[in-house]
């Protein structure tokens, strides 16, 4: 029997791209069985959009069941997703942002790497990065997350924490998982994207679709992102230097949590990666005023692999080496 697919769309003071998300995701040449949305009180007319395209769509396409939540509160975009996700009811589902556009056979291509991979409880596509307009920009998700070949071959052989101790790579929008997975997996914890989370838990059951399946579109409103051209990426340097310790601190108190819940579910080599990796960036934090003492610091954890065990290693040392994390 063909797999069939769970769309779980969020959507937030989405009007200006809504309806060509829509169109993309229905027109697609596998359809999904059901769209489930949940809009997170919106301000703007997206409410209307989504009634009045769902009752035009109805009449035309009565076997694909679309349907929204009730939403009497704000989640945020982990919650919504999450909550949105629970309330699907087939055996794979697909996350998706209000503002891209899905390639016409995506879930075909879904369908088929779910066919090769039947143990796998999460998949991961990559994403073509459009402007505003829907134009390219040269850029794709994987490469503008700093997702190396070599990473890639890590997640496919099985070894995706390893790959997640030291940064992100997980995008939700990019993000196809299997139902009676989900409901063993329990919400994040505070400070955590739904996919980062649910990337940590997949672990060496993620794998990966190695093509663009979809366009991620970047622009000013939008809740999450990345950063694509050279004037945002000298804008993010400069904000994350100017927060460096703000952003380290962040770890510390928000990944015992995430070591806790693995624990739980019995994925406690997971878990005590995560406590490696908080002790890692502990010391980071507790790195001396003194650059030249910097250096020699830096340099013995280069030598016994820290850095590249539990973080992006070049920018992390260079970072460290140049900027100073003691309080002001």
């Amino acid at each position: 029997m063909a797999v069939q697919f769970s769309v779980a769309l969020c959507t937030y003071n989405g009007e200006k791209y809504l309806r060509e998300q829509l169109d993309s995701i229905l027109a697609q040449t596998v359809p999904p069985a059901e769209v489930v949305i949940r809009d997170d009180q919106s301000t703007d007319h997206t409410m209307e959009i989504l009634t009045t395209y769902i009752s035009e769509f109805h009449k035309t396409h009565p076997n694909i069941l679309v349907r929204v939540l009730e939403s009497d509160c704000n989640l945020g975009v982990a919650g919504n997703f999450m909550t949105c996700a629970r309330a699907c009811s087939y055996e794979y589902i697909l996350f998706a942002d209000q503002d891209d556009i899905w390639h016409l056979d995506r879930l075909e291509k879904f369908a088929q790497a779910i066919d090769q991979s039947p143990d796998s409880v999460a998949i991961l596509s990559d994403g073509r990065i459009v402007d505003e307009l829907g134009q390219s920009t040269g850029q794709t998700l994987w490469l503008s997350h700093f997702f190396s070949r070599n990473e890639q071959r890590e997640v496919q052989n099985g070894q995706a924490e390893k790959v997640l101790a030291r940064h992100v790579f997980v995008t939700g929008s990019a993000l196809a998982i299997r139902r009676d997975w989900l409901a063993t997996v329990p919400d994040p914890a505070p400070e955590f994207y739904h996919d980062e989370w649910l990337g940590w838990f997949a672990g060496n059951k993620l794998q990966l679709l190695p093509e663009a399946t979809y366009d991620y579109r970047q622009h000013a409103s939008q809740q999450t992102g990345v950063h694509t051209t050279l004037k945002a990426k000298w804008e993010h340097i400069k904000r994350t230097q100017a927060h460096s310790r703000q952003l380290l601190e962040r770890d510390v108190i928000r990944f015992p949590a995430l070591a806790t819940a693995l624990s739980e579910m019995n994925l406690k080599e997971r878990s005590q990666l995560i406590e490696h990796k908080v002790k890692f960036v502990q010391w980071r934090l507790a790195l001396p005023h003194h650059v030249a003492t910097r250096f020699v610091k830096v340099c013995v954890r280069l030598l016994d692999r820290s850095y590249q065990r539990y973080s992006i290693a070049y920018r992390s040392t260079i970072k460290d080496i140049f900027v100073h994390f003691s309080k002001t």
